[in-house]
């Protein structure tokens, strides 16, 4: 004799179990096609991909470097000439680095959304 046969049943206790168990199934098939409970995964339920985070850290990414590409090359744009002496224009450098970044993450977007 089994721990479930000798206790008495209930009449509603085998149908609050089998609700139960519907539930729980029904929540495992959500989470597999992309329920807001699956973090990391699309709505088809698959797995996202590094191109998913990667879109945010071009947030970081494209600044600094055009920052850096602008302070090496130092094109005329974000240097000004004092007496005869070229330097670099913290002001103009700033602009131009957030334009080029505005530019930049607008490609990657397009690159981006366009593949699907």
């Amino acid at each position: 004799m089994t721990l479930a046969e000798s206790q008495p049943e209930e009449p509603g206790k085998m149908e609050e179990a089998e609700e139960m168990m519907e539930k729980k199934r029904s929540r495992k098939t959500e989470e597999k096609k992309g329920s807001m409970w699956s973090w990391g995964k699309t709505e088809d339920g698959k797995p996202r991909s590094w191109g998913y985070a990667s879109m945010y850290l071009w947030f970081i990414v494209a600044p600094i470097v055009v920052w850096i590409i602008l302070f090496t090359v130092k094109p005329n744009f974000v240097t000004d000439s004092i007496n005869g002496v070229i330097t670099l224009n913290s002001q103009k450098h700033l602009l131009w680095t957030l334009i080029f970044s505005i530019i930049a993450w607008i490609l990657v977007y397009a690159v981006y959304y366009c593949k699907y």
